[in-house]
């Protein structure tokens, strides 16, 4: 068991994200119809999101994620953009990808910290550097 040595405590989660591509990236970069397309989020944190998808995203390639809002106990959806920070091949059609929020606001920032502190089931709290 190795220390947790990400800046920001991340939690596992199975969730369902709409994802798009900006219009400027597809002239050179082939996705799905329209530029959007279903992920699934394995892994959030307030710092970025791991999604697994069937698509290989580039490092830098921006992205916009849409998430419902109520599980972080949010009225309307989370709308967050993001900048791919590296994407794995796992299996065939299937890339873990590691996205970086970009701009996230701090009621999002504020609510998804909220929402992994609810669900931490550590006895003793995690160590801070502030």
């Amino acid at each position: 068991m190795g220390i947790d040595s990400r800046m920001s405590p991340r939690m596992e989660i199975d969730l369902k994200v709409s994802s798009a591509i900006p219009k400027t990236a597809k002239q050179s970069f082939g996705l799905a119809k329209g530029g959007r397309f279903e992920v699934t989020a394995f892994d959030i944190s307030t710092l970025g999101i791991g999604i697994i998808t069937g698509y290989f995203l580039p490092a830098g390639l921006k992205i916009a994620l849409v998430v419902k809002g109520d599980i972080f106990g949010l009225k309307k959806m989370v709308r967050i953009k993001g900048e791919v920070r590296h994407c794995e091949y796992k299996q065939l059609n299937k890339y873990k990808v590691g996205i970086r929020f970009i701009g996230i606001s701090k009621q999002h920032k504020d609510a998804i910290a909220k929402f992994i502190a609810s669900h931490d089931k550590r006895k003793e709290p995690r160590l801070s550097l502030e």
